[in-house]
């Protein structure tokens, strides 16, 4: 079998993490229940602030992915990914415990009641960026990442899977370890 045009590997690599992405954020739902669970030696956050945390890294990237004019830097004003992003993006793991969570990402939330409906939410607007395949394939322009340095669109995918997935697994370790 012929091997797939570059710019349809894209595609279906921008197809996949974006359904990837929605899979993932559809798996949160479940562990709402869960909100108020905490166990510090698995992490400071109860699952509730994980999954604050993961709506609130998605909701601020998805515009940028669906391609909003304001999100375009000018040629040469955004340094390329640094040697640790590769690897990370690569390696598909973050390692626990070795990144400091921005001011502005950390979670606040001290009521979960609406939290199964914010999921529900997050995961309907990762969805919508099925239609956009074709676009995200091909932008390589790159949008600032706060600790990874700059990023194209397929990268940010990556990364929102693998920073999804990441979380996922401690939520597991806190909800196992509570069980």
């Amino acid at each position: 079998m012929p091997e797939a045009p570059n710019n349809l590997r894209r595609e279906y690599e921008a197809y996949d993490s974006i359904r990837h992405v929605f899979l993932l954020t559809q798996q949160l739902k479940p562990r709402c229940k869960n909100a108020a669970e905490k166990f510090e030696k698995v992490s400071r956050w109860p699952v509730g602030h994980h999954i604050e945390h993961v709506l609130t890294v998605n909701a601020r990237a998805l515009p940028m992915l669906a391609g909003g004019d304001h999100y375009t830097h000018d040629p040469g004003a955004l340094k390329p990914p640094n040697a640790h992003a590769l690897k990370l993006l690569e390696a598909g793991v973050i390692q626990r415990g070795f990144f400091e969570t921005p001011e502005s990402l950390r979670p606040g939330m001290t009521n979960f009641v609406d939290l199964a409906e914010d999921v529900e939410r997050g995961s309907r607007m990762v969805e919508g960026l099925i239609v956009m395949c074709t676009q995200i394939a091909a932008d390589e322009s790159l949008h600032a990442h706060p600790l990874l340095g700059a990023l194209t669109r397929i990268q940010w995918l990556r990364f929102l899977e693998i920073h999804t997935q990441h979380h996922l697994k401690i939520i597991g370790d806190i909800v196992g370890r509570n069980g």
